[in-house]
């Protein structure tokens, strides 16, 4: 995964984030497009923060929630 984000200051500065950009993607981050082919060029998967970000944001995740959704809705009375 390459983030692109050309406008990040501008998004960072209006809107902003729950949490640090930087600090819990787990790709590169390319800001100019020679970046960005750069970075594709390169592929790093970026493994080990790829599964800090699970951890930390998927970590409630069981792959049911089709399922789930499902049951609750044609099942559960």
């Amino acid at each position: 995964v390459v983030y692109y984000t050309y406008y990040l200051k501008k998004y960072t500065k209006d809107r902003g984030f729950y949490f640090p950009f930087e600090d819990y993607l787990y790709g590169e981050i390319a800001k100019n497009p020679d970046d960005l082919i750069k970075m594709i060029k390169k592929e790093n998967l970026c493994n080990e923060k790829r599964k800090e970000f699970g951890k930390k944001f998927m970590s409630a995740c069981d792959g049911k929630s089709t399922e789930k959704t499902y049951n609750y809705i044609f099942k559960e009375k």
